[in-house]
């Protein structure tokens, strides 16, 4: 029978189920973007393609502001409706609500999470809509593994959220609300306090006034860090200046590998960075602000780099005299990356500034081990002049060099 024959009115060729979960596979990952239209066309073929791509369809359902409603009344059926309910909620793995705000509310968005703990492995809060009575049902998602709670500030102290989310023993990843951690005088960190098996951490500090101030904040946060614990993401900081008390942190979060800092609410100035990034002696890879840049070229850089900076930079094995070069000729960072702002910053500021080689190399010097530079694309572009090019390629032949024969190829500037 050649498929899609219709002039065949004959008994429907079965597929191994086998095969068809490898089509709802390939479907879903190859047209990501498509994949709801076309799993919901696979349910219609037959009976045994609508059993295997039904559970496909609701596993990882792509919700906007326009389904919404259809998808709560299907999952959410409530007690006085005439429709009975299908269980079609014990497939849904992948909850995504990030896109929604006003299209629900906090009591149904607690509804949606408790129809679903039992099978929910990831969810991501919608803006507005989540509140308290949300924390209870995600407190009963025992295989939840990724939690994004980050799209909003929902007033929501931290202790609040870590004692809901503390016991989750499969939770991997947690980004916390944008306002979960205050002015910081109120947070607390017990030991404990954080899921066990946690590898991805996300916490916003844009108004924590208090760790500007106290550095016993600082030591009780790393201390209390899981030793899982290999990415630690701070999206947001006041300013940059309370780097300067990490300098009296008695502690140190060694399983940390991964840091990503973004902009600072009030200055991007990171003349005492070094003393922060003294606290995570296992880093290697570490992502700044584009804007970041910006602060750079109004610094007097001379604190940071002696008057043998040059040679230090092509004979990367020399000493170099201040304290904070000391600090950072201990750094273990291979790979830098500057990130985008997610909107213009300032005034003036559209996204695109001229990354000069003189930064460039002070960048390779103060990061002995560094191997690679990313640039975003169209955010930094490198100047075009013959000497500017030549010395261009010097650095990048540096980076090359520190890196091992085999890897030489992923070396270098990049722009992404």
């Amino acid at each position: 029978m050649k498929v899609g024959n219709p002039q065949y009115r004959g008994d429907e060729v079965p597929l191994p189920i086998e095969v068809l979960d490898l089509i709802c596979h390939f479907v879903k990952t190859a047209q990501h973007a498509k994949s709801q239209s076309t799993l919901a066309a696979g349910t219609l073929v037959s009976k045994s393609w609508c059993s295997i791509f039904t559970r496909h369809l609701y596993e990882q359902p792509l919700i906007v502001p326009g389904n919404f409603d259809a998808f709560t009344r299907t999952i959410c059926t409530t007690v006085t409706a005439k429709t009975k309910r299908v269980g079609l909620e014990t497939y849904v793995k992948h909850l995504d609500l990030s896109k929604i705000a006003y299209e629900s509310s906090k009591s149904l968005t607690a509804r949606l999470i408790g129809r679903t703990s039992h099978s929910l492995e990831y969810f991501a809060a919608p803006a507005i809509t989540f509140g308290i009575g949300s924390l209870a049902p995600l407190s009963k998602s025992l295989n939840l593994r990724v939690l994004d709670l980050s799209h909003d500030g929902y007033q929501i102290k931290l202790n609040r959220i870590l004692d809901s989310v503390s016991r989750l023993e499969h939770l991997i990843e947690l980004r916390l609300p944008t306002d979960a951690a205050g002015d910081g005088a109120e947070c607390h960190f017990p030991t404990g306090c954080w899921p066990k098996r946690l590898e991805v951490l996300q916490l916003s500090l844009k108004m924590c006034i208090y760790v500007h101030l106290h550095v016993r904040w600082w030591d009780e946060f790393l201390s209390s860090l899981p030793a899982s614990l290999g990415t630690l993401i701070i999206p947001d900081f006041l300013s940059y200046h309370s780097f300067y008390i990490c300098k009296d942190i008695q502690v140190s979060a060694k399983s940390i590998t991964r840091l990503e800092l973004g902009r600072a609410k009030d200055d991007d100035c990171i003349a005492h960075l070094p003393y922060f990034l003294a606290c995570f002696p296992s880093l290697t890879t570490l992502t700044v602000p584009v804007t970041i840049r910006i602060a750079l070229a109004d610094l007097n850089l001379d604190h940071w780099f002696d008057d043998d900076m040059w040679e230090t930079l092509y004979h990367p094995g020399g000493a170099l005299a201040n304290s904070d070069q000391s600090i950072q000729r201990n750094s273990l960072v291979k790979e830098l990356t500057f990130s985008l702002p997610p909107t213009s910053v300032a005034f003036g500021f559209h996204g695109s500034i001229n990354m000069d080689v003189f930064f460039l190399k002070a960048i390779v010097a103060s990061f002995p081990l560094l191997q690679r530079v990313n640039i975003p694309i169209g955010s930094i572009k490198i100047l075009d002049e013959d000497d500017n090019q030549d010395e261009l390629q010097e650095i990048c032949q540096i980076l090359e060099s520190r890196a091992p024969s085999d890897e030489s190829q992923y070396a270098g500037i990049f722009q992404d």
